[in-house]
């Protein structure tokens, strides 16, 4: 009998914790399951406006960019053939309005409150049309000259001979002392002159130009001798002697627009700065500083 009581008991503790257990699991699920979503608010408020010029048309192809104050990055949008611009969806704050145009001065807008599903008019903005900038680098002549002779150093015709003492530019810096004889030192020891030099030597000596010379190659080396000495001297004398001395300028100086002249009328014009400069044409300036 005592064995009876203690199996009764213990079976009637078990069948009374069934309802509590299931009870413990309803609770715990209850306290698991996720709790719906806040309804979410969304920012309903609209910025537009007009973009005008200085007579009141529509600007298009302004750039437009709204920035709410203390944040750097802002919203951008391209203005369309009206100058309308609009933007969508902007939150509440305080925003200000940037424009910038292609030949306009950059515009800003006074700072301006956007409350909840307002939709904001912003007044025309108009632009002022960008200042032109001229910009003017003053340089000693001497260094515009250095400039100058610099390009015409490299002036080949055929991409051989030299042509240093032909300018383009018909009113190109006078030459210094100093330029004249360093660009006549140039054209003497250009390596094309020594070419120059041999074959005019060669068809001397073949010719018997000379005879007094002689022949073989103490003949050739003394005709190409008397040939260097010739033209270097010629050259100096002609490039930066006479034109130091004269104050002339030994280049020749060439409009493009003489490329459009008659040949007679080109051959005309060779040696009057007055008249180059009336007709645009081909001169020979007799100008020094």
């Amino acid at each position: 009998m005592k064995h009876v009581a203690v199996w009764g008991l213990f079976l009637g503790l078990s069948v009374a914790a069934i309802p509590l257990r299931g009870q413990n699991t309803v609770a715990g699920g209850s306290q698991d399951s996720p709790l719906p979503d806040a309804p979410s608010t969304s920012a309903a408020a609209s910025v537009s406006g007009t973009v005008l010029d200085p007579s009141g048309a529509a600007v298009s192809g302004a750039e437009v960019t709204l920035t709410e104050v203390g944040i750097q990055q802002g919203r951008s949008l391209i203005t369309g053939a009206d100058g309308r611009f609009a933007f969508n969806n902007v939150a509440s704050g305080l925003y200000v309005i940037s424009v910038t145009a292609k030949g306009f001065q950059p515009a800003t807008s006074p700072k301006f409150t956007i409350t909840m599903n307002q939709a904001y008019e912003i007044p025309s903005v108009k632009l002022s049309v960008a200042t032109a900038t001229t910009e003017v680098v003053v340089q000693p002549t001497d260094v515009i000259a250095a400039q100058q002779i610099k390009a015409e150093q490299k002036q080949r015709v055929f991409g051989v001979i030299p042509d240093f003492y032909t300018s383009y530019v018909w009113n190109a810096a006078p030459l210094t002392t100093k330029q004249k004889y360093s660009l006549a030192a140039h054209q003497m020891f250009d390596p094309v002159a020594f070419v120059g030099i041999s074959l005019t030597a060669g068809i001397q000596q073949g010719r018997n130009d000379f005879p007094g010379y002689g022949q073989g190659a103490e003949g050739y080396a003394k005709r190409w001798g008397a040939e260097f000495a010739n033209g270097r001297i010629s050259i100096i004398l002609s490039k930066a002697v006479f034109p130091s001395l004269f104050h002339q300028d030994p280049r020749l100086a060439i409009n493009r627009a003489v490329e459009n002249l008659p040949g007679p009328l080109v051959g005309s014009l060779t040696c009057d700065c007055d008249v180059a400069l009336h007709y645009s044409a081909q001169v020979f300036c007799n100008r020094d500083p």
